[in-house]
């Protein structure tokens, strides 16, 4: 796996953060109890992969079709994880994001119970774009200050 190779490299003891996107927030989730991980990012994250599908299909599809997610698939959900992790937690999200929007990060923050945990909402910007803002950046300097 990337991160134990990653991990490896790792020759200053420099603190180890990882940042998911959108459903990368489910594969970051999925190691924050596992791996010896100092801080997380989530970016545009999800609560469940039943929320986003929910999120993205839209209301008239739903008149003559459904969408059947795996019971692997619909097992995978950030609300649980994020509740277990003690860790610094930043979360970033765009103000007009309609894939993954505000009210999906809020849930995560609302359930945390990290000591450190930031709740960044970017204006003016939508899905996957939050790093190319200025506010994103400062927010995550000041994160990073907070690590231990």
């Amino acid at each position: 796996m990337f991160f134990d190779f990653a991990n490896k490299l790792n020759k200053q003891d420099l603190p180890i953060i990882i940042h998911g996107i959108s459903m990368g927030s489910i594969i970051v989730s999925e190691l924050i109890n596992e791996r010896n991980i100092d801080g997380v990012v989530l970016d545009g994250a999800i609560g469940s992969v039943t929320d986003l599908i929910t999120q993205t299909t839209p209301l008239w599809t739903k008149l003559f079709s459904t969408v059947t997610v795996s019971p692997e698939l619909a097992s995978l959900n950030n609300i649980d994880k994020i509740r277990e992790y003690q860790k610094p937690l930043l979360l970033l999200v765009g103000e007009n994001d309609e894939t993954t929007p505000v009210k999906f990060s809020q849930a995560l923050y609302d359930v945390s119970s990290s000591k450190v945990k930031i709740l960044t909402i970017i204006p003016d910007i939508d899905h996957g774009r939050t790093m190319k803002k200025e506010e994103a950046i400062l927010a995550y300097q000041e994160f990073i200050k907070q690590i231990p």
